[in-house]
């Protein structure tokens, strides 16, 4: 057994130094080398105990190992599409659900969505620039809120398809708050120059502290009650006064505003 292998080694070997010797070196017999090797070939398989056979086999594996993979490739294509297809309905079903909420809660206004165009004029970016206006029945005074339901603001100014919308942070705003917890009003929620808002005019009996959240108080014109504001991110005393005064985390992010809802009193 061993005498015959070694014999077939050494045939391959034979057979591998002449297609290196004749087919590199010997330019008149470079013709020769194909041939030459398509005669090693079955005596290399034989060698090894298998037949000619085996390298078609291998071909035909790895053409199915392609396909397999072109496949898989194919239907992880088609799962991303239906996932994303997938996300895309659940946000618009949420979108629906929160403004049929809205329109259950406000039964006595108008809701009304509009895009955000821009986010203020160059010398007042506490001002936001929406998309519906007075031809779509948006009045001053009418109150602004996030998608989620949270307080943006009111509107200032209308033109025929558009209006500014004057944020919690604007100079001009000012709008009495409530306690959440306690649904009675502790103070007065006021812009800073554009840039903050501030809880003001709140008395030392109020029942504050960080993290406490404020809402509408209902006692301006065309604003519900009970919109959701921010949360107190600091108390701080009034100077020469017996009140404090709190900064306040707004629910919104002026810069990432797309869409605003807008309530608008029916019958006013």
């Amino acid at each position: 057994m061993r005498a015959s292998y070694r014999i077939r080694v050494a045939w391959v070997v034979v057979w591998a130094v002449a297609v290196v010797v004749i087919g590199t070196r010997t330019p008149w017999f470079q013709w020769l080398r194909d041939p030459l090797v398509r005669l090693m070939s079955p005596v290399a398989s034989w060698v090894r105990g298998g037949t000619a056979q085996d390298s078609s086999l291998t071909a035909k594996s790895k053409d199915e190992l392609i396909a397999e993979i072109e496949q898989l490739r194919r239907e992880r294509l088609i799962w991303e599409a239906a996932t994303a297809t997938t996300a895309t309905a659940a946000r618009v079903c949420t979108d629906l659900e929160r403004a049929f909420s809205l329109i259950d809660r406000y039964k006595s206004y108008t809701v009304r969505g509009a895009n955000v165009l821009g986010t203020g004029m160059s010398f007042d970016t506490s001002l936001v620039l929406v998309d519906q206006g007075s031809a779509h029945g948006v009045r001053p005074g009418d109150t602004v809120l996030t998608v989620e339901g949270a307080l943006v603001g009111t509107v200032h100014s209308v033109a025929d398809t558009s209006a500014y919308v004057r944020t919690l942070a604007h100079p001009s705003s000012a709008i009495s708050g409530a306690s959440v917890e306690q649904g009675t009003l502790v103070g007065l929620v006021r812009g800073q120059f554009g840039l903050s808002t501030q809880l003001t005019l709140i008395p030392k009996s109020a029942q504050l502290r960080q993290g406490s959240l404020i809402q509408t108080a209902g006692m301006d014109e065309a604003i519900p009650a009970g919109i959701v504001i921010g949360a107190i991110e600091e108390l701080e005393e009034e100077p020469n006064t017996e009140l404090l005064r709190a900064s306040i985390q707004v629910r919104y992010a002026q810069e990432n505003l797309r869409q605003v809802i807008i309530l608008t009193r029916s019958g006013s």
